[in-house]
Order: C-alpha cells, then structure tokens, then sequence
C-alpha cells in the first residue's frame, strides 16, 4: 500500500456526473457518454473523448444551478497495511465494475455484487496534489450516499472513478449545488434523485 506517509489528502470532491459507459436512467444516453458534472475533466498528456470541456460555465448547467450538484465529501483512506486496510470502514473500499455500457441501475446492481481490489482502495482522498485518477478530488452520482465505491479498468487513465461520498455526520453527507446552497442529503434518498442531481444536463429539473 501506500505506507504511513498521507501528504495533502482531500476530504473535499466536485461532482463529476455520471460515468462514461453509463447509459442513463433507462438506456436514453449514447456511450461514451460526454462529460455530464460541473468539474470538466482533463487528461494532461492523451486524448479522452468523453472529457471533452475544456471550460464550463452557467450556460452549460442546463437543468439548473439549484438542481445540480457542485461538490460533497468523502472519508480518506488512512490504512498504512494489508492488516489495516482489511479492517477498514468498507465505505474506503473500492470495488471493480466491468467495463461495459449499462444504466445506472445495472451499475449499481453490478457494484453491489463486484469484490474489492486492494491497490485502488489504498489511494483514496490520499495525496490529491499526485494528479491520479485515483486520488482525484472528485466523485460520481450512481450509488447513494455512505454506500461503496467502485472503478472501471479504465478508471487509473481516464478518470472514470465511481467516487461515491461519504462522511462522519448521522445518515447522510452535506453537499453543495451549483447556486451555492448547501443541502444534506441523506443515505436513503432515491436513486432517481440522486442521480439528477449529477447531471447537468439530464432534462430533470423537479426533485421528488
């Protein structure tokens, strides 16, 4: 793992949208997917076609700023050992998804019954400033709040990490919109909901 060494972690993460190979609520998304969150992702060195924005302003938050998530918060993975990281909060533990176009329901059936890998969960919130995919001060709208993490192959180059926040408070996470508003949202907020918040432009404007 990562050793006891922890420099510049982030308990803090914008929101990224929804994966690349997700297919949207009921399969209305083509794949790759474009970028769909509010904190444009941007490989340094290579193209990756479903980054693509370079810039992102008001203009592009179609469903608006008080229907769109702007950031959350996450734990950090603090295990310095094999022993330690056993025994971790399974909320820092990242689980391999299958690279494949699904909606976001089948992803997170899929994560629910996928089986963690060690070297993808040492990194988590852990030295953001390293610039990895894995380590990124991001997160993903597929699985509730509190609930697991999970990664694609892909996920190392392109970013394309199933961050799913997470947080020391009772029954939830405190999470930013874009308007500027800070609401907490709870463990048990429908999937429906919480996956219109990641979007920017999903056609969702009405939280129920």
């Amino acid at each position: 793992l990562l050793g006891s060494a922890n420099p510049a972690p982030g308990n803090y993460c914008s929101n990224a949208g929804w994966p690349s190979r997700a297919t949207g609520f009921a399969g209305e998304r083509s794949t790759p997917g474009i970028f769909n969150g509010v904190l444009p992702l941007v490989h340094p060195s290579q193209t990756v076609g479903w980054h693509r924005l370079d810039e992102l302003g008001f203009e592009h938050i179609l469903d608006g700023t008080s229907n769109t998530a702007l950031a959350s918060e996450r734990l950090i993975q603090t295990a310095s050992n094999r022993t330690e990281f056993r025994s971790a909060d399974p909320r820092i533990k990242s689980l391999h998804i299958l690279n494949r176009e699904e909606d976001l329901g089948q992803i997170v059936q899929q994560m629910n019954s996928s089986h963690t890998h060690a070297f993808e969960s040492a990194h988590i919130g852990r030295s953001w400033s390293s610039g990895s995919p894995l380590v990124a001060p991001t997160y993903m709208h597929v699985q509730k709040p509190n609930s697991v993490i999970g990664h694609y192959s892909s996920s190392m180059t392109e970013g394309d990490f199933v961050m799913t926040p997470s947080s020391q408070h009772t029954g939830g996470v405190n999470m930013s919109l874009v308007d500027g508003s800070i609401q907490f949202i709870s463990n048990n907020v429908s999937n429906e909901v919480w996956w219109a918040f990641g979007s920017r432009n999903d056609g969702r404007t009405e939280r129920n």
